[in-house]
């Protein structure tokens, strides 16, 4: 298996998250674990009253993706 990260979690009214965003091994549930922690941070995100929010859950999911998971 090949690690995968996407250049960009949110481009224009289009975001990844999960296997979309990225893929690691699928061992001891990590990938799957990285995925519903960047469901929970988008849910958040999309919930502030705040247009920057999403660009920020790209920024941060991305880097704590490039750090833990790959």
């Amino acid at each position: 298996m090949k690690l995968r990260l996407a250049a960009d979690f949110v481009k224009g009214r289009a975001t990844l998250l999960g296997d979309a965003a990225h893929a690691g091994y699928p061992v001891g549930g990590t990938a799957m674990n990285a995925g519903i922690l960047d469901a929970v941070a988008l849910i958040d995100a999309l919930t502030k009253d705040d247009a920057d929010a999403v660009n920020a859950y790209g920024e941060t999911r991305r880097l704590w993706n490039r750090r833990h998971l790959l």
